[in-house]
């Protein structure tokens, strides 16, 4: 694993959720040397289509090389939005495409899973499940569980498929002093307090952790690429949080 690593020079990660971020690796000098992240926001408002690509040029320049140099290209994946998802999962694809870099799809559950544990869980006390949730619009949650896969392989994580429901019936459902992320506790500060005081034993991760970060993305596909866990650009598809208005329509019809 070691030597895959290290054959990676550069790499970009980009997710796009949230409204994202963008992150490049780079290989010091010494070759035996971890590669050095730098992240890069995108802008606040959103409409990533208009603002990925920039800052992915901003950031390559920054770190001193090209986009045609990159070894590595790592996507968040979803669940997610649609429209965010799609032009982060799509311009991914057409880098890998067009330089003929390695790609690899990170699950962005996995991503809020890591994030969280690595804040929350103690050594002596690990989190073998982690519950996360994503808002989905008219008033339900996407919620999903990730799970480390083992021990002795680190950033690796198996995640459920995900269903729709609503904030109160998942709060239920969650075991005994579990661990919770994602940007479903978003909740308005009423319902975030029932729910609290309603189940005091849950564990929450600190909330600026609520968001999956493009170091975090970097991070799981370096680990992925270790493996041997890389894909072709055809394979990398979104996961959305729900189906379009469209159709839902044309499943009615």
């Amino acid at each position: 694993m070691a030597q895959i690593r290290n054959q990676i020079q550069t790499l970009l990660a980009v997710e796009t959720s949230s409204p994202g971020s963008v992150t490049v690796g780079t290989r010091p000098p010494d070759p035996a040397a971890a590669l050095v992240f730098q992240e890069h926001p995108l802008a606040a408002e959103g409409n990533q289509g208009r603002h990925l690509m920039p800052t992915i040029h901003t950031a390559t320049a920054a770190a001193g090389w090209v986009l045609a140099e990159v070894d590595l290209v790592a996507v968040a994946v979803g669940p997610g939005p649609f429209t965010g998802l799609r032009v982060g999962v799509t311009t991914a694809k057409a880098i890998a495409w067009t330089t003929g870099c390695d790609i690899v799809g990170v699950s962005t559950a996995a991503c809020l899973a890591e994030q969280a544990v690595a804040a929350v869980a103690p050594v002596d006390r690990p989190a073998d499940r982690i519950d996360v949730a994503f808002a989905a619009g008219r008033g339900e949650l996407f919620v999903t569980t990730a799970t480390p896969l083992a021990s002795d392989t680190p950033h690796c994580w198996q995640t459920s498929v995900g269903q729709l429901t609503t904030p109160a019936a998942w709060w239920e459902s969650l075991p005994e002093g579990g661990l919770i992320t994602g940007p479903g506790l978003m909740l308005p500060a009423k319902e975030s307090a029932e729910l609290t005081a309603a189940r005091p034993d849950l564990r929450l991760a600190p909330a600026n952790l609520w968001q999956p970060t493009a170091t975090t993305v970097a991070h799981l596909g370096l680990a992925a690429a270790a493996r041997g866990s890389t894909q072709s650009p055809a394979e990398i598809l979104p996961v959305y949080l729900r189906a379009s208005y469209a159709e839902d329509r044309a499943r009615a019809t």
